[in-house]
């Protein structure tokens, strides 16, 4: 069985990226990430996350 979201998995372990991260930028409890990693994302939460990604990175 594949995980889901598995190349944004993948992108955040490249950049060495934690979820609370992710979570900060967007908002919510690093519970909620994870949470939501689970299934796959909705385009929109995929966009939201490729976002705060490269946010995080360019800084």
């Amino acid at each position: 069985m594949q995980k889901a979201n598995t190349e944004l998995r993948a992108e955040l372990r490249a950049a060495k990226i934690p979820y609370w991260a992710i979570a900060e930028r967007l908002g919510v409890h690093e519970n909620t990430i994870i949470r939501r990693m689970r299934t796959e994302l909705s385009e929109n939460d995929r966009k939201a996350f490729k976002k705060a990604i490269a946010e995080i990175k360019a800084e």
